[in-house]
């Protein structure tokens, strides 16, 4: 009498291997690193997911056929496959884990299939070479150095229906140019730009509440930046180094300019806080060279330590009545400012 047990539990191909003559049916087959060193390269037909660091560290890769049948691969499945050139992703895949393709520095392009959702934390991190990915339309979210130190990568379409993107996410990317953030972003992690050496211009998204710490770090080439109405939140070093920075439009929602906002920000020329705004934080300004107009409002209560130090173009400053404080050295180092109608009733600790 005839007969077949399928299996649906997740079993390893080399049980597969193991009952090939008998009447099994196996429906979830994963291939393990164990598998690999045992079988080879080839990836069966059977195989419904690529586990865990199954090509991990393979030199001599430089190309993989991966089944139709495939729908999932692991964390660090193709992790420094420093020779991996091509590679196509089969249209049953609905997740790209954690450190998939991290170090593989030949890879040049990738279409990311329909099906996937979420794209995991460093899944193209540190690859060199990656000049073009195509992003489907449903991915939700980019995660933590998804795209870190893709220094080939000079521009990038991210769909409308990712609503976040992690820390890091850009970090380093040398060449990437612009970049429009859709209004479906709700949120941008910490160091998401830092390093866009070569970033002139962003879009941000209209739902976009806050701009994490060191955001926009040491983005030389960033000329301007609209923040949506929104942002209520901009955190520490935002936009440190920002050499190039010249116009900045604060949202009125901002209630707070923290510590090192534009530290070394040299061509920032001209500075409106919006009215709301209480403390102005540690070295906000310091060595911003070009900065001669600054417009504080009436709600500023606290100016903190080296705020203006080295700011050597700001020459007029009028400080509301109502600040209290003022910092150590916050206007010292040939900063050649008038402070007009300072009636400060607490503290003032300035050089």
């Amino acid at each position: 009498m005839f007969y077949e047990i399928i299996v649906w539990f997740n079993v390893d191909y080399i049980i597969v291997d193991k009952n090939k003559d008998r009447n099994f049916i196996f429906k979830c087959v994963t291939y393990t690193k164990t598998d690999r060193e045992k079988f080879g390269n080839e990836i069966f037909d059977c195989v419904t997911s690529l586990g865990e660091y199954c090509y991990y560290n393979c030199d001599e890769l430089s190309s993989v056929n991966i089944p139709s049948s495939v729908t999932s691969v692991g964390n660090g499945c193709l992790s420094r496959c420093i020779n991996l050139s091509a590679i196509t992703l089969p249209k049953g895949v609905t997740m790209l884990n954690s450190n998939c393709f991290e170090g593989c520095k030949t890879l040049s392009n990738i279409i990311i299939p329909l099906q996937v959702l979420n794209i995991g934390n460093c899944c193209f991190s540190k690859c060199t070479s990656l000049s073009s990915i195509h992003v489907s339309s449903n991915v939700t979210s980019f995660g933590h150095n998804c795209f870190s130190d893709c220094n080939s990568l000079s521009s990038l379409e991210i769909p409308p229906s990712v609503l976040s993107i992690g820390n890091f996410c850009f970090l380093g990317c040398n060449n990437l140019g612009s970049l429009s953030v859709p209004s479906s972003v709700t949120f941008i992690g910490h160091n998401c730009f830092n390093r866009c050496v070569n970033l002139v211009n962003v879009t941000l998204s209209v739902q976009v509440t806050s701009i994490e710490h060191d955001s926009f770090y040491k983005c030389s080439n960033l000329k301007s930046i609209l923040l949506p109405t929104c942002v209520s939140i901009i955190k520490e070093c935002s936009f440190w180094g920002c050499k190039n920075l010249r116009t900045v439009h604060v949202s009125s929602s901002v209630t707070s300019f923290g510590n090192h906002y534009f530290y070394k920000c040299y061509n920032l020329n001209k500075i409106v806080i919006p009215a709301g705004v209480e403390t102005i934080g540690n070295s906000c300004f310091e060595k911003c060279n070009m900065l001669s107009i600054v417009i504080i409002p009436t709600s500023v209560k606290t100016i903190g330590n080296n705020c203006f130090q080295e700011c050597v173009n700001l020459e007029n400053i009028d400080v509301p009545s109502n600040v209290t404080s003022i910092g150590q050295n916050c206007f010292s180092a040939h900063t050649k400012v008038y402070l007009k109608k300072i009636e400060l009733i607490l503290l003032i600790e300035f050089v």
